[in-house]
């Protein structure tokens, strides 16, 4: 069924909608199958095509939300750090471990390492290591310059990827 055809569908029809969603990016197909799959009487309207350009336009992470703290945005963050720990106890099997290291030059830059900690016991778990802390030196940028001529020091963190589900 086309487009138009869709449309004339809902115009001609006298339904009762339990929940009517304006947008069907990422979110929005979310909340629509969420809500189908609960017995909710669901219409889902889009401009355009669903999910338009939502996937190329996404890092694909599954991440906590650390980006935010430079703005302050402490209950985002935390909020994130939340949701992450949900899909992972609640869907493992959709996602893997990226891990990585990320640097910190000063003392107060570190701080958000115990926003990566309160996130949970499974970050931890996650890299398979009892190291707290790792250096790197400008040599170990794989070609690619280091900030500063000088090691640095910081803590092995680690995001989410969707899996190969």
């Amino acid at each position: 069924m086309n487009r138009t055809a869709m449309l004339e569908t809902v115009a001609a029809s006298d339904a009762d909608w339990d929940l009517i969603i304006v947008g069907g990016g990422a979110t929005g197909l979310g909340s629509a199958v969420d809500a189908a799959s609960r017995g909710f009487r669901t219409l889902l309207l889009e401009q355009a095509d669903f999910a338009e350009g939502t996937s190329s336009r996404s890092t694909k992470l599954i991440h906590g939300g650390v980006r935010y703290l430079r703005n302050g945005e402490l209950g985002l963050v935390r909020e994130s750090l939340r949701e992450r720990g949900r899909l992972l106890r609640h869907a493992p099997n959709l996602v893997k471990p990226l891990p990585f290291v990320v640097p910190g030059y000063r003392w107060h830059e570190r701080f958000f390492f115990f926003f990566l900690h309160d996130s949970g016991k499974s970050w931890q778990a996650s890299l398979r290591t009892r190291q707290s802390r790792r250096s790197l030196a400008p040599s170990d940028h794989r070609g690619h310059p280091a900030p500063e001529p000088r090691p640095f020091r910081g803590l092995p963190s680690c995001d989410r990827s969707p899996g190969s589900a």
